[in-house]
């Protein structure tokens, strides 16, 4: 076993040290924002020397991430990363069936924080034809989001905002992610015309009169910006402010549920590492679902110009006569 436990000293053999070590010198410095990118590399490895639960995720991250910059990467997880997967889960979840101390709390946070980025990068599909929503179904089908869910759980139970956690430096983040997007009480203002005609939205219309109302207003806030390594947490918003109704309409693949999230991918398809190739191909395979079975609908069919180009199906032309203006500069 690469890691392995004699009695109770805790020991890496040479390739785990050096993924370790890689770890800290290169994944740790691309998946947070620059503050969050520093306490990873600082302090997260030294919890992992005695935390093995967080120990196996990093492990899995980084040879994820050894992946993506190879010059011939494999498309499919390898051995190494389903085994330590497969342990961290194991030992996570027997940590959490139990109470949780106190120094337990921020390794116990940062693991929830890992396995949130690895359900996002994680994907064995290697072209939209083998992706949601176009593959067959499968259990596993929007767990990147599911695991948002998750995240928010042990979020709570572990508060890394409280003043003695090592994550406090980056509740600011934490802010941008749960809470940065102001949603009005009911009304369209802010949201593009053809998104009100296509979700059929009016001023009365609030969170319960309509499941598009919420996701549409945060991505409306958030469509104008740019998504890289500094704001990604804030596009991040547009996941964790989904109402149950709407997940559920996006697993039913709910035509007008799906072109929302083909905007996001749109938007978060470029720019950071772990985000990248699940945004593409899924982005891809919601076009070519909806280009089908929307075929027809002028409307939607707009829509999709932009999340097209972006997501390299096409190149992407609107018309003269569609009103997309303010399509126009988003990048």
């Amino acid at each position: 076993m690469p890691i392995y436990f004699p009695g109770n000293q805790y020991g890496l053999d040479p390739d785990s040290a050096g993924c370790l070590m890689r770890f800290k010198t290169q994944t740790s410095l691309s998946i947070s924002t620059p503050t969050g990118a520093c306490i990873f590399q600082q302090v997260t490895t030294g919890l992992a020397l005695s935390h093995p639960y967080l120990m196996h995720v990093l492990q899995t991250l980084t040879s994820v991430h050894d992946r993506y910059l190879s010059p011939t990467p494999l498309p499919r997880a390898t051995p190494t990363e389903i085994h330590h997967l497969s342990l961290s889960a194991s030992l996570f979840n027997t940590k959490l069936s139990n109470p949780i101390s106190l120094p337990d709390r921020d390794p116990i946070w940062a693991t929830a924080a890992l396995l949130g980025i690895l359900a996002f990068a994680w994907t064995d599909a290697t072209s939209a034809s083998e992706s949601w929503p176009l593959a067959p179904p499968h259990p596993s089908d929007l767990e990147w989001m599911k695991m948002s869910e998750n995240k928010i759980a042990v979020f709570n139970l572990t508060n890394p905002m409280r003043a003695d956690s090592v994550f406090r430096p980056v509740s600011v983040d934490f802010l941008r992610v749960n809470g940065a997007v102001e949603i009005p009480r009911r009304g369209v203002e802010g949201i593009p015309k053809p998104y009100v005609e296509v979700l059929g939205l009016g001023d009365g219309d609030d969170e319960l009169s309509s499941p598009y109302f919420k996701a549409m207003h945060v991505l409306a806030r958030i469509l104008p910006r740019v998504c890289d390594r500094t704001s990604f947490v804030t596009f991040l918003s547009f996941v964790t402010h989904l109402t149950p109704e709407f997940k559920t309409l996006l697993l039913n693949k709910d035509p007008k549920a799906l072109l929302m999230l083909a905007w996001w991918f749109a938007k978060v398809c470029e720019g950071v590492w772990w985000i990248e190739r699940r945004a593409r191909l899924e982005c891809q395979a919601i076009c070519i679902f909806l280009g089908d079975v929307c075929r027809g609908d002028r409307e939607v069919e707009a829509l999709l110009t932009w999340p097209r180009e972006r997501c390299g199906l096409d190149s992407g032309r609107i018309g003269p006569d569609l009103d997309l203006g303010w399509v126009r500069g988003m990048r």
